[in-house]
Formats: C-alpha cells, structure tokens, sequence
C-alpha cells in the first residue's frame, strides 16, 4: 500500500523557504536513478536533488573557505 503525499515534507531543513528554481537536462537513465534513490532514503524527486545540491554545494564551498584561510564565525564550531 502506498504512503499518502503531503504538500510538504517532513524533513527539515534550516535553510528557510526554497525561492529559487533550478531547470537542468539529464539523461532517462540519471533521472530513474535519481528517483530510486530518492525513493530509498524516503525523499521525492525534488527534495532529494535539493539535498544532494546544498550537501554537494556546501562541502565543496566550506573546503574553499578553509584553503583560502577562511574560519567558522565565532560561537560555531
């Protein structure tokens, strides 16, 4: 039996309300698979290329900060 889908989802997240749109092509096969996986970790299509984006996005983001010198601000660790 398939689980009811809400208008939102239950995972949160801190980064506020999603504004902005992103269009990107992909090939069938990337698409399928980007859907079984976000299938298993409980995501739709949507949710989990936003987290696999901001998750990609902010490792390599922080990794610049770090090599240009960059520190957390004070009061995170």
């Amino acid at each position: 039996m398939m689980e009811p889908r809400f208008s939102r989802s239950i995972h949160r997240t801190t980064e506020g309300k999603a504004t902005e749109e992103i269009k990107v092509r992909v090939s069938e096969e990337v698409k399928s698979e980007l859907a079984a996986l976000a299938a298993v970790h409980g995501y739709t299509l949507g949710e989990y290329c936003r987290v696999a984006l901001t998750t990609h996005t902010r490792g390599h983001f922080h990794v610049l900060q770090l090599a240009a010198g960059a520190h957390e601000p004070e009061g995170r660790e």
